[in-house]
């Protein structure tokens, strides 16, 4: 990062912007008030009655229908994404090319191609950019990555995780949903696999299958990784439906 170009350039808290006002975008706002230096200045809704809504239930100021309202407002610091994983990329870019510094929920994209081109952008702006990976910060994988660094736990070889719920089949239900970025994987797995790789490092070689239900999504899906020194995982990305093999 630039020295000469500081990325929160005013004394007093970080002002933050939510897009999105859906459950994850609440419960963000609802536990903003217990972070230090932080204030929520505003909401960006496709609807003025949704982010009205969300305004009043949570004590935003400012509520705008539009992403754009977000984007083009010069107070806020960070915009927290919280829309359906397939809006990440085009609003996430449009918010760094605005100057904002972002941290967006999990996944961050669709896939590779329009990660890398987010990833650009906030180099490009010279702005913070995040993914909004919550689990890495509960005081437990705080330990996790204590007793890794001082080899409390040896040289690990074989690691295994699982991540996943049952939900009631429904097409139109984002997990169901193509459109709406439905994936076993991408809503439930990637918390496995980003842990496989804060403990293990970024794979050398990966193998996976999946089952895909009649909405053409993958509704469980298990993974085996082999890493550097020969180590390999099983990150498993459970399902949205087989509620035995989540137990």
């Amino acid at each position: 990062m630039s020295e000469t170009t500081p990325l929160i350039a005013h004394d007093g808290p970080i002002r933050w912007g939510i897009v999105g006002t859906g459950n994850i975008a609440k419960i963000f706002a609802r536990d903003m008030p217990l972070a230090a230096n932080a204030e929520l200045l505003a909401v960006g809704s496709r609807s003025q009655e949704k982010a009205d809504a969300f305004g009043d239930m949570f004590n935003v100021p400012r509520r705008y229908d539009s992403y754009e309202g977000i984007a083009n407002d010069p107070d806020i610091d960070v915009v927290y994404v919280a829309t359906p994983h397939p809006m990440h990329h085009d609003i996430t870019i449009q918010l760094l090319n605005a100057g904002k510094n972002v941290l967006c929920e999990k996944p961050l994209a669709m896939n590779v191609a329009e990660t890398r081109e987010m990833i650009e952008a906030a180099r490009t702006n010279n702005r913070f950019f995040m993914e909004a990976i919550w689990t890495r910060f509960r005081p437990a994988m705080v330990k996790v990555r204590e007793f890794l660094a001082d080899g409390s736990v040896g040289d690990v070889q074989y690691m295994t995780t699982t991540m996943g719920w049952n939900n009631p089949f429904d097409a139109d239900f984002r997990l169901f949903n193509k459109a709406l970025g439905g994936s076993a994987l991408l809503d439930a797995g990637i918390y496995a696999v980003q842990m496989v790789q804060m403990v293990l490092g970024k794979p050398v070689e990966m193998v996976s299958v999946a089952t895909l239900g009649e909405t053409g999504v993958d509704e469980n899906c298990m993974i085996t990784t082999r890493h550097e020194g020969g180590a390999v995982a099983t990150p498993v990305s459970l399902c949205v439906r087989a509620v035995a093999i989540c137990a």
